[in-house]
């Protein structure tokens, strides 16, 4: 299994804007419907108002490159990640 984990730093006060744009175009949702996902979640630090949270899972490397190949990771993904996002603090793959 491939496991991805990563700790975004948003731009101040931004969190829930973005939030809302990632609801908004169901991204949760569809990622966790492509092929060979496990497990899809984004998730807010009850520490710090500006850090978002991703952890997800794929049955094999296949299956996150698929994922992260794909057309909505491409383009709503990257284009809301780019107005929102101003730091990636941890950006990790591991295979358990």
């Amino acid at each position: 299994m491939t496991v991805y984990f990563g700790v975004n730093k948003v731009k101040a006060g931004k969190r829930d804007e973005y939030i809302a744009e990632l609801k908004k175009n169901n991204l949760e949702e569809i990622f966790r419907k492509q092929p060979k996902n496990v497990y899809y979640y984004m998730m807010k630090s009850i520490s710090d108002d500006d850090l978002l949270i991703c952890i997800d899972a794929w049955e094999d490397r296949d299956g996150f490159d698929g994922h992260c190949n794909s057309e909505e990771v491409k383009t709503t993904w990257t284009e809301l990640y780019g107005k929102y996002v101003e730091e990636s603090i941890v950006d990790s793959i591991y295979e358990v």
